[in-house]
């Protein structure tokens, strides 16, 4: 399971990144050489910094987790929102 929803995942897919930018996360970092991550809670990677998620053991850009909590954020306020109902016409 990853810290972002399968729907959040879909919706990353549709965002438009440059050519040429680094990865938008790791996945399984223990095994890798970004397992350094594990102890400091983070690391950086050409130029971008990525946070570190253990109980998913992933890494995800800091500018991905921003743009991802304002998505939550809105379907969020959404959904406390009451369901507009139409007027009658006069």
């Amino acid at each position: 399971m990853s810290y972002f929803t399968p729907d959040e995942k879909l919706r990353l897919s549709f965002e438009p990144f440059k050519f040429g930018d680094p990865p938008i996360g790791y996945m399984q970092v223990s095994r890798t050489q970004l397992s350094l991550a594990r102890y400091s809670g983070g690391i950086t990677v050409h130029g971008r910094h990525y946070i570190y998620f253990p109980e998913h053991d992933e890494l995800w850009r800091d500018d991905i987790l921003k743009m991802v909590y304002g998505w939550r954020r809105t379907d969020a306020m959404a959904k406390e929102l009451p369901p507009q109902v139409q007027g009658e016409l006069l």
